[in-house]
Parts: C-alpha cells; structure tokens; sequence
C-alpha cells in the first residue's frame, strides 16, 4: 500500500474464544468483538503456544515455540539479541506504543523494541484504581469456596486498571500529529484475567442459572494433575451454584472487556484513523471459568478452554465476514503483521503469514498446530527460594498458592506435555500422566477421551509420528550472534 499501515493489537489476559458471541456462545454480550468480526476476518481454531501468560507472549512475539525461546514460565522473557515483531517494526521507521502489563520482554529488550512505554498511566497515581488481584474473597480462606478465586465487586468502571490504560493510549491517539510515524498500538490488558470480579454493572450482567452448561469435572479419562488441582484449590468442596457464578462473573468481565474495545474503535473511527489501521483481537490464553470445576489456567493443561484464543483482524484490504476453520498458531501474529507491510523477517522462526486467508483464502486443512506446557523435572530449582514460586509458596493466603503447593508436593504435575491438533483431531501427549485424544468433529467439547481405543488407533499412531516428526524439525535454532572457530592465542589466569 502507498500509505503505511497502522497496528492495533488488542489484547486482553485469559481471554478464550469461546465466551465471544462471535465464535457462538448464547449469552455473552459482546457487540464490538461482534462488529469486528463482521467486518473483518475471524480464524476459528487459533491455538496458544502455551497456556500461560509469560511464555505465550514470548512465542507469539517471536513465532518460535517455548522449546526454541526457553521461556516457560513467567520469569524468563525473551533477550536480546532475539528477533521480534516489535523489533523488526521500530526498525522499520514505526513506533511502538505500550500500555499494559508485561510478561514479554526482559528490561533490554524495551529500548531495541518499544518506543513508548506506558504501563503506569498518570491516572492510576491522580484516582483510585483497582486491579482483580485486589478483590475481595466471597468467603475467606478456610471456608467451602474460599480458594475458588470468586471475589466480590470492586470499584468503578472508571477507576478500574484496564479503563485508564486505555484512556492513556486514546490521548496519545489525539494527541499525535498528522504526519508522525505509521504506528503499532500493545495494549496488553488485565482483564478477564482471574481472581474472578468486576465492577458493576459487569459483576452482576448475567444470571448464572441462564448460562448453557459447564463441562462437568467427573469426566473419565481426565489427566490426574486435573483432579489434584481441583483439591489444592478445595474446588472439590465448592457447589455447582458456585461454579456457576465464577462462570457469570468471567462473563461479566469478557463484556468489561468488550467496553474498553468499543472505545478503542471509537476513537481510531474520531481521529480519522480506522480505515487505514490492522486491529487485530486476540489473546495470550484462556481461562478454566468453572469449566471441568476448575480456575484459573495451568501450564500442563491442553484443554480448549486454555488453548483456543480469539484472533480476528480488521482493516484495509481484510475481507469483511469471513471466517477461518482451519486450525493456525498464535505465533502467526508476526509472520503475518510483517507479510502485510512488506518487512523482510530477519530473524529465524516457524510462524506463518495468513495473508491468503486475510484475502478471503481458506486455511490449510492439512496444517497440524502444537501446543506445550509445564516446566519438566530439569527446571526443578525454578519453584524453589528466590523465585516467584518460592515467594508464592510462603504466602498461603496468594491467590496462586494452591497450583504452586500442588506443585511442589507432587511433581508429577507440572512434568512436561506437548499437544497437536488438527482439522479433525487433537492428541495431548503425558509422559507422566494420562495422554488424551479427541475426535474433534464428533467430540468438539473434548468430554470423551479417546486415546488407547483400539478405533482410533490408527489416528493415535498418525498423530504421534506428526508430533516426532515435529519435535525433530523445530528441535533447536541457530542462536543470532557467530564466533570465530579460532579461540585466543593465550589465556591467563
């Protein structure tokens, strides 16, 4: 295109595909993510790299797999001299605008990487602002439910963390000048991220006794790590009213979220800047929401509820209405958003362009897309003293001590797990605990495990040679900086 793009990426925490009304839930209300996918194009089956914060990130940032950024939990993030979307961009001649949270970047990357960073806008300081993780238990620690993350309202809309971040970026949006830089927008927000609260009118929008209902917990052929978080989290003692309502309350927060996009669009749409501007929504993960009666999200844990993320782009030249079935990886953010301004990618990666299909292409039906998780038993020393986890375990009042102590009582849990899923099928390979496998066209909730029935053997043995093949191909990359084969002449004590 003769006039740069611009880029919106909008991107809330825990945010699963299947609580927007755009990919089919019944209740939900949510207009702007509808609107965008009326107007642009939705991929239905977009799955995470992992499904946790830190390491999401750093894949999708890069479009390498955790095994390639050695970026498995939420303390180690992407390092110079790695190659990046954000990187190649500001490179480019564009600048990179941020606010919102981390879980990305190491602190040297930001100079190389980020024009302006603003993850603490002045409005949090001047006003009272709230976050989830100050919300108020329904009932304390000690009490049926106190673990389950269900708090009670908090705050105001307008005092909340995600409304200031982005009333921020809508005043750096007024406040830029005609002829500055093409741009890129990260807005990396909170919600819906759990403990489970919102402000109202979001907290109470829906009845749980409306909801369709959950996936039951009492499945047969569920990994064993499932039922012994259930246990730490004391969720086995908690009613099905109760998980209901975490369900309702994570449906008000989805709906906060679609607020804060609808003023997104609304001032790209004021400052003249929404036809010739990329917004893409998605998200790092999702997000249990009571779902197999459990919380929050879980590195070991494939499940579709924490995998399948909304990913729809709108702007100059996406077709408008279409949708994607075909499954892709979230890491193809960067091949793509590069593909469309036509910058050479530079560094190595495994990502894709999806610009056929932005073009009104279908998907391809053959691809295999992977997912990995947890942090295996060489990284043993990283939930020990001087670690987030460590500090987590001295507090049994965190919110996330119940997955920590799980943990670090059994092992086991946290050993290491790779999916593949394609059009068809999706197989999660345990080592160290029970291995699933779905038909996927018969079984799309993933209620009936499969694996070791002697029907689906040929597709079990099928999808276990395509994740060797897999693992064999993408084993390792070449690191960006070369040495000289020659060592010093000399070396001195």
């Amino acid at each position: 295109m003769s006039t740069p793009l611009n880029f919106v990426y909008f991107m809330p925490d825990s945010l699963r595909a299947d609580v927007l009304g755009c990919y089919g839930h019944p209740l939900v209300q949510t207009p702007n993510y509808d609107r965008l996918a009326r107007e642009g194009t939705l991929f239905e089956h977009t799955i995470c790299q992992y499904p946790v914060c830190g390491p999401s990130r750093s894949s999708m940032i890069t479009g390498l797999y955790p095994h390639n950024t050695s970026c498995r939990t939420n303390q180690y993030f992407i390092q110079p001299p790695q190659g990046n979307l954000f990187t190649s961009l500001k490179q480019a001649g564009y600048h990179i605008e941020w606010h919102g949270k981390n879980d990305m970047f190491s602190p040297e990357v930001f100079p190389e990487a980020v024009t302006r960073c603003n993850q603490q806008p002045p409005e949090i300081a001047e006003r009272p602002s709230y976050d989830v993780h100050q919300g108020e238990r329904i009932v304390p620690i000690g009490e049926p439910g106190g673990r389950s993350h269900l708090c009670k309202p908090l705050g105001t809309v307008e005092d909340f963390g995600d409304t200031h971040r982005v009333n921020s970026a809508l005043s750096w949006l007024k406040s830029r000048e005609a002829d500055a830089k093409p741009f890129a927008l990260y807005l990396p927000l909170e919600m819906p991220h759990s403990p489970f609260t919102a402000p109202e009118p979001f907290y109470s929008m829906y009845d749980p006794a409306d909801l369709p209902p959950l996936r039951p917990y009492d499945l047969p052929g569920k990994p064993r790590r499932l039922s012994l978080l259930r246990k730490y989290f004391e969720l086995d003692q908690v009613s099905d009213d109760m998980l209901r309502k975490i369900n309702a309350v994570y449906l008000g927060m989805v709906s906060y979220t679609d607020m804060l996009l609808g003023r997104i669009l609304d001032g790209l749409e004021e400052q003249g800047l929404l036809e010739s501007t990329v917004v893409v929504a998605l998200s790092d993960h999702g997000e249990y929401g009571g779902d197999l009666g459990m919380v929050t999200k879980t590195g070991g844990s494939h499940d579709d509820m924490l995998n399948r993320v909304p990913f729809i782009w709108r702007g100059p030249g996406i077709s408008a209405g279409h949708r994607v079935e075909e499954p892709n990886e979230l890491f193809d953010l960067m091949a793509t958003t590069l593909d469309l301004c036509n910058i050479p990618c530079t560094h190595p990666h495994f990502a894709r362009s999806l610009n056929p299909q932005l073009a009104g292409a279908a998907g391809d039906p053959k691809r295999a897309v992977f997912c990995e998780g947890a942090l295996g038993a060489v990284n043993r020393h990283l939930c020990g003293p001087g670690t987030l986890e460590g500090a987590i375990l001295e507090d049994p009042d965190n919110f996330y001590y119940p997955p920590y102590k799980c943990i670090y009582d059994h092992p086991e849990v946290d050993a290491r797990t790779v999916s593949i899923q394609t059009l068809s099928h999706k197989l999660v390979h345990r080592p160290q605990d029970e291995s699933e496998l779905y038909d996927l066209r018969q079984d799309p909730r993933e209620l009936r495990n499969r694996f070791n029935d002697p029907e689906m053997a040929d597709i079990q043995q099928q999808l276990m040679q395509r994740l060797t093949d897999w693992l064999i191909e993408t084993s390792d990359i070449t690191p960006d900086i070369m040495f000289p084969r020659q060592g010093p002449k000399k070396v001195w004590d």
